[in-house]
């Protein structure tokens, strides 16, 4: 996709969203143009300056904000005192409307890609009245099975690197490979966590080397603290998935509807623009 040029924000902020959280948040663009929010993957990636560029700045006024635990939001995740288990979809949904509210819009574009149409679709189901349109890319819904293809499945085809990843966790079982990990990134000494986000990104890394255009290593290149930041906030995760448990508990609660019903087989309507609902059934395995 071919980006606008390069632009630099004319509004930023620091939001606290609660639970001794303050999220970092930036407005590009034009001033009084159409809202946009555009949220980032990972889970905790951050935000980067290119994503300002997907929107005709002439036209849009760019929302960005880094999510809980990453890029310039506090506390972060690789501090080893940030308590993760307040870095749920729940508290983005709600860190998300509290931007809306505080930036005083009614209704807003929303844009995400990876984990971050994972989020855009959470956040409308649960907010349909402030979303007008919804525009994703490289699009998961965050599903058991999406999980295992990339933490598994994936292997045939990357066996040496698979070898390598497998490798680093020598005193996993079975299906403990990811839950091998986890316990590791709690592991009090840095070193020992340090060495696992790097074996973790190398194997995320050689995923995405047949990708076009691919960067080489994007996760291995990070700066330490993201790299663990990205890693900290995948593994609550695919933790769950090894233990059979339900897929994504960070995104979990978010797929649950209004009247509570079995999120595995409801349909959630999605307003657009033109006032036609976009139903999308949610169907995990």
């Amino acid at each position: 996709m071919e980006l606008y040029p390069p632009i630099e924000p004319h509004d930023r902020g620091m939001l606290d969203v609660g639970d001794d959280n303050v999220v970092s948040w930036e407005v590009s663009g034009a001033a009084h143009g159409k809202p946009a929010v555009v949220l980032h993957g990972g889970p905790g990636q951050g935000c980067a300056p290119n994503m300002r560029r997907a929107f005709d700045p002439r036209r849009y006024r760019i929302i960005l904000f880094d999510q809980r635990g990453c890029g310039g939001s506090k506390p972060h995740a690789s501090a080893p005192a940030t308590e993760m288990r307040l870095n749920t979809t729940e508290h983005l949904i709600r860190d998300i409307e509290a931007l809306r509210v505080h930036l005083g819009i009614d209704r807003w574009l929303v844009s995400g890609g990876s984990w971050g149409s994972t989020l855009a679709l959470a956040y409308a189901q649960r907010h349909p009245s402030r979303v007008s349109e919804i525009v994703l890319n490289t699009v998961t819904t965050s599903r058991r099975a999406e999980a295992k293809w990339l933490y598994n499945d994936l292997a045939h085809l990357f066996p040496e690197a698979w070898e390598r990843f497998r490798g680093h966790v020598p005193e996993a079982d079975g299906d403990g490979v990811i839950a091998a990990y986890a316990d590791r990134m709690e592991d009090p000494d840095p070193t020992v966590r340090l060495a696992t986000a790097r074996a973790w990104c190398a194997w995320e890394d050689a995923v995405l080397s047949l990708e076009p255009q691919a960067d080489v290593g994007p996760f291995g290149s990070m700066p330490i603290r993201d790299m663990l930041a990205f890693v900290l906030h995948a593994l609550p995760s695919t933790r769950r998935v090894a233990r059979r448990a339900r897929p994504y508990p960070q995104c979990a609660p978010a797929w649950r509807n209004s009247r509570g019903d079995d999120p595995r087989q409801a349909r959630y309507h999605l307003p657009t623009r033109h006032g036609v609902g976009l139903s999308q059934r949610m169907a995990w395995r």
